[in-house]
């Protein structure tokens, strides 16, 4: 088990999961715009 807290109850890590959160989403929002302009063009 990893400490995430020291004995005070402060975080140790602030960071912890930020970066990798913000690259996911950013990725995730481009890769979902593609298939639905994909979908419209496919329509029109």
């Amino acid at each position: 088990m990893v400490a995430t807290h020291d004995r005070q109850g402060a975080p140790i890590w602030t960071h912890m999961s930020h970066s990798w959160k913000i690259n996911y989403h950013t990725v995730r929002s481009v890769v979902q715009s593609i298939r639905r302009l994909d979908k419209l063009l496919a329509v029109a």
